[in-house]
């Protein structure tokens, strides 16, 4: 699925037409449009934006397609795009890539935990 396809997929799931989409993430309506008839990719400003307006979306599932559309309740960490707004967009990658693996090391430390109590009750 595209990044193009992911963003109507939001749209569709907080119900909004191309309209109202683009006032609440404050964008023309024309670039909507665009972007979901395939003719435009997002741009950086518009997945900041995205992002921003709908923080219960996953930044890594919006960029990739991998994992969740929403950000899991038990995660202790959100995205914070404006603490990168003057990042480029391989910087803000970066950040990105490091928040999440810092996710998958506590997970693992997790899950060797739970192992080793699933071994003991054996």
């Amino acid at each position: 699925m595209t990044i193009n396809k992911r963003i109507e997929l939001i749209m569709n799931q907080f119900k909004m037409n191309k309209n109202s989409f683009s006032v609440k993430i404050g964008c023309n309506p024309t670039i909507i449009h665009n972007l979901i008839k395939g003719r435009n990719a997002p741009s950086y400003e518009l997945i900041c934006k995205i992002l921003s307006s709908f923080d219960t979306i996953d930044a890594n599932w919006l960029l990739t397609g991998k994992g969740e559309m929403f950000i899991n309740e038990h995660k202790n960490q959100n995205f914070d795009v404006d603490k990168y707004e003057n990042s480029t967009n391989n910087e803000l990658l970066i950040k990105i890539i490091a928040q999440k693996d810092k996710r998958i090391e506590e997970l693992s430390v997790q899950i060797g935990k739970l192992l080793q109590s699933l071994q003991m009750t054996i």
